[in-house]
């Protein structure tokens, strides 16, 4: 399975060395290090390490990823003027975007399903179950995400009331 990734991960690279030459912008260097910090993650969860520091930390990083992976979709879903992105472009950040999503909940599953060492005995702590609980909450609002137009009207409706005090 490690050589697979390896293989993957060289695909991915020179998939991504090809894009550099098109379109090098804040979305890529914000996808190349969530995928840094996924990789940190992954060694991390891989190590089993049974002391509870370093679960905090990996619960830390899988946070600090999910915040990532956010801010990636988002930037998807309402890309900026420039630069102006084909179809292919998006296509490839799309399937980057998955990919990451996929590892992570992968990493995050494993890290749930690892021994630690607390005095309620060998369960997860809250904080990870926390964690487990937002990613999966997430995931299944990205599946059910559809972006929906608001009217000026709807908008409007929003908008605070001000009342006035003087008669």
């Amino acid at each position: 399975i490690n050589r697979e990734r390896e293989i993957e991960r060289g695909r991915v690279g020179r998939v991504m060395a090809k894009h550099y030459s098109l379109i090098v912008d804040a979305w890529i260097r914000e996808a190349e290090e969530a995928s840094r910090l996924l990789e940190d993650l992954e060694i991390r969860v891989k190590n089993n390490n049974p002391e509870e520091r370093f679960r905090l930390i990996a619960c830390s990083k899988l946070l600090e990823l999910g915040v990532k992976l956010d801010r990636l979709e988002s930037l998807l879903h309402n890309p900026p003027s420039r630069p102006i992105l084909t179809d292919q472009d998006l296509d490839f950040r799309w399937k980057m975007l998955s990919d990451i999503k996929q590892r992570t909940n992968a990493a995050a599953l494993s890290l749930r399903a690892s021994p630690s060492t607390n005095r309620l005995g060998r369960l997860p702590t809250a904080n990870t179950k926390e964690t487990i609980r937002t990613m999966d909450r997430q995931e299944a609002h990205d599946q059910d995400h559809a972006k929906v137009p608001i009217s000026e009207e709807a908008l409007g409706l929003q908008k605070p009331l001000i009342v006035s005090n003087n008669h």
